[in-house]
């Protein structure tokens, strides 16, 4: 998905802690979304080849536009033609689609929205649910209500695992965390922890839900 050159963001929607490190964890709860489950998901759908070695399958991908960055996205991320060259506009402006759908559509439901917290980070963020490393991968904190995006994510899924989705995979893991809050909202995330393990725990069925 691309978006209007004209249109304009709010990057203060988004806080970008890359190079000033993140906010004072707490712990207590458990970050969700993050780990092996996204990153099978995300390979069935952008690396099929490698889905296929993994008995997984997928739709075929798109060619890859993946854009390294550095920080300031609040200096450079303003516009629509901004969001379609760079990774971290791309998130803010994701971030307002997804903002701008999920609320009319859950008050069909009777359900308030409430924007989730989101966070760009580099290396290593602290958080409610505790610190947490690029190894994680994109990942929600229930205790926040926070999504947490490392933008040198989608360079690994490139370079190490052969991915090619560009943006549509960008997207689409926002809109993934954006669906962890939504469960957190509607009370579907406490099943995360429940069920045990393996294809029918409960935190199997939260992040295919999701």
């Amino acid at each position: 998905m691309s978006f209007n050159d004209n249109v304009r963001l709010d990057p203060s929607r988004v806080r970008d802690s890359r190079g000033r490190g993140g906010r004072a964890g707490r712990g207590g709860t458990v970050a969700i979304g993050g780990g092996t489950g996204l990153l099978v998901l995300l390979l069935a759908v952008f690396a099929p080849g490698l889905a296929e070695q993994l008995g997984l399958t997928g739709p075929s991908p798109e060619t890859s536009q993946y854009q390294p960055v550095g920080p300031a996205a609040s200096a450079t991320c303003r516009t629509g033609e901004a969001a379609n060259e760079r990774t971290d506009c791309r998130i803010i402006a994701t971030v307002e689609s997804a903002d701008a759908f999920w609320d009319p559509h859950l008050a069909e439901y009777n359900v308030t929205w409430r924007p989730p917290g989101v966070e760009l980070f580099a290396g290593q963020v602290n958080t409610a649910c505790g610190p947490a490393t690029s190894d994680v991968g994109p990942f929600y904190c229930p205790g926040d209500e926070t999504a947490y995006f490392d933008t040198d994510f989608f360079g690994l899924l490139e370079s190490r695992f052969g991915a090619s989705g560009g943006p549509l995979a960008e997207e689409y893991v926002v809109a993934h965390e954006y669906g962890h809050h939504v469960q957190n909202i509607v009370g579907y995330l406490q099943y995360a922890q429940s069920g045990g393990t393996g294809p029918e725990s409960g935190a199997v069925r939260v992040e295919l839900q999701a």
